[in-house]
């Protein structure tokens, strides 16, 4: 199987643009609801851990460069999981946190 590569970005190109035609095959940053809720940045990267975990279980090959990747996308959705508890644990416990001292 061959893999196109596209060419490498130019000077002045656009990362992230919304004029584009093909819409469907075009991420949706800002347009969505709840775009910029945190579970969603955490459960991106756990599915992103998940996509490579299964990659690796059936091609082994690449799975001893893969691991580091695997590992900082589960480890980055742990710290903004956890990161989104301590945010709501006032809710949760029905009292403010105490002020930094």
């Amino acid at each position: 199987m061959s893999v196109i590569t596209p060419p490498p970005p130019r000077k002045g190109d656009q990362l992230f643009r919304g004029d584009l035609p093909d819409w469907h095959n075009t991420a949706l940053l800002n347009e969505m609801q709840g775009a910029h809720d945190p579970w969603r940045y955490a459960e991106g990267y756990k599915r992103a851990a998940g996509i490579l975990v299964r990659h690796v279980q059936e091609d082994r090959f690449g799975k001893d460069l893969l691991v580091y990747p695997i590992i900082f996308l589960y480890r980055h959705h742990l710290e903004l999981a956890l990161k989104r508890i301590i945010r709501r644990s006032p809710k949760l416990l029905a009292r403010d946190l105490t002020p930094n001292e």
